[in-house]
């Protein structure tokens, strides 16, 4: 018996990774989709090596055998990470409301669709919520009593979002100065090291210095005091992590998880306020970032200074620099 029509519109996005993208592609297609938005990036100029494998990633996203309705944005040129995605994206919401989203190496569980779909419904009309993440980063540490949580991060892992929330996403992140003037992370954040830490990582991002486009993201949550649905369970297997990645060629803590078992009915929480917890739990595991109370041991010795604001940030950007992206999909190349 064929599984019926998934009705939310879903996007994938690809590169040069056929591998990969056949094992997301065939998840998604499980779904039989009754709209599917195709975007690829082209091959690298100086890489001719990429034509072949691009070609093959556009034949498999094309292999569509169930009944819908198929849009492509397929580059003839290379736009990179931060371009092709956010260009791929804006496309995207030129003709839907609401959109599953899923780049090549981010392997979904069946229940994400399901989740997904019902937080999407959910929150359609509640300006609070930015995004619905198919990731979670902290299930090793913390469990929420319901099915979600809700979180000032924005987990790209597969997602979803509206077209509302993606209007404000600003990819030169122009408003940064007046932020920085503002001393806006400094009122947003509850400690003045996360500040100092992401105005270096927006800083680089501005500066061209880092080719991405989810800190943008990340920079739109934080200055429209988003509140992101976080699942309770991981339903998303970043796949893409190794060698041929440009961004994430070694294992992390937070990579590769498989995914979790999500119960459904879902469970709402009570409130709709942001878990700090989870937060605290995100930035010590995803980002290295150890708060005073978690770096200090009672074998300190007085003049073991703790870790300042700046050699967090100065640690992260060079981390960034090497790694790029530790939150977003490893794409090779793109």
């Amino acid at each position: 018996m064929k599984a019926a029509a998934f009705d939310v519109p879903v996007a994938i996005f690809a590169f040069n990774r056929p591998k990969l993208t056949r094992r997301v592609f065939d998840a998604v297609a499980e779904q039989r989709p009754k709209r599917l938005f195709l975007v690829a990036d082209g091959p690298r100029p100086d890489c001719p090596e990429d034509n072949v494998p691009c070609d093959e990633v556009r034949k498999i996203l094309m292999e569509v055998t169930w009944p819908c309705e198929v849009a492509t944005n397929f580059s003839d040129r290379n736009l990179g990470c931060g371009r092709r995605m956010s260009s791929g994206i804006d496309w995207l919401f030129k003709h839907v409301d609401a959109a599953v989203l899923i780049e090549d190496d981010c392997l979904p569980a069946p229940p994400f669709f399901e989740f997904c779909s019902a937080m999407l419904s959910r929150f359609a009309n509640d300006s609070r919520i930015g995004l619905v993440s198919g990731s979670n980063f902290t299930w090793r540490h913390f469990q929420p009593p319901a099915s979600y949580y809700f979180s000032r991060y924005t987990h790209i892992w597969g997602w979803g979002t509206w077209r509302r929330s993606w209007a404000h996403y600003d990819f030169g992140l122009r408003s940064l100065s007046l932020a920085r003037e503002h001393r806006l992370l400094e009122e947003v954040f509850d400690d003045p090291q996360l500040a100092d830490f992401w105005y270096a990582i927006f800083g680089a991002v501005k500066s061209g210095r880092v080719d991405t486009w989810d800190y943008q993201l990340f920079y739109a949550s934080v200055i429209n005091s988003w509140l992101n649905v976080i699942p309770a369970v991981n339903l998303v297997t970043n796949i893409g992590i190794g060698p041929d990645a440009t961004h994430t060629k070694s294992s992390t803590s937070i990579d590769s998880q498989a995914p979790g078992d999500l119960q459904f009915p879902l469970r709402h929480p009570d409130f709709i306020t942001r878990c700090r917890t989870a937060d605290e739990i995100t930035e010590r595991e995803a980002y290295g970032i150890r708060r005073g109370k978690d770096s200090s041991s009672s074998s300190q010795s007085a003049d073991q200074r703790r870790p300042t604001a700046r050699s967090f940030a100065q640690r992260e950007f060079a981390r960034v620099v090497s790694v790029m992206r530790t939150l977003a999909p490893s794409r090779r190349g793109g």
